[in-house]
């Protein structure tokens, strides 16, 4: 029974093992220049892919839609038209003052948590 098992599953007697090989390296392994910059594939970095944003009609306006062409390196913004504008351009400046915010109010204390806040000091002493 134990010879059909040894068959079955492919066990060698010991004496015809083989031994392992070891690896050899032969020479030397350099990566290409494009390879070496990035840690994957260069052109695909490269490669543009469009994301296209559509937004439902509002009372005020009619639908809108947004198209951005992005890659590693750049990024596009075209119109609905089909015209391309880079997004790098320069916004005009009408005014160079700053915005200023108003401050965020303070929420009014809540007086529930007070017992237990008034717990926690006590286990502190």
């Amino acid at each position: 029974m134990t010879g059909f098992i040894r068959r079955l599953f492919g066990s060698k007697p010991k004496d015809n093992a083989q031994p392992p090989q070891q690896f050899v390296q032969r020479g030397e392994y350099f990566l290409d220049p494009n390879e070496a910059k990035t840690y994957g594939n260069y052109e695909y970095m490269k490669k543009s892919f469009a994301i296209r944003h559509t937004f439902p009609k509002t009372k005020s306006r009619e639908a809108l839609e947004t198209v951005v062409e992005v890659s590693s390196d750049k990024m596009v913004k075209r119109n609905l038209s089909g015209g391309s504008q880079a997004a790098a351009k320069p916004e005009s400046k009408l005014d160079s003052r700053p915005i200023s915010q108003p401050a965020p109010r303070r929420r009014s204390s809540d007086t529930g948590m007070d017992i237990f806040r008034n717990m926690a000091r006590d286990i502190k002493k």
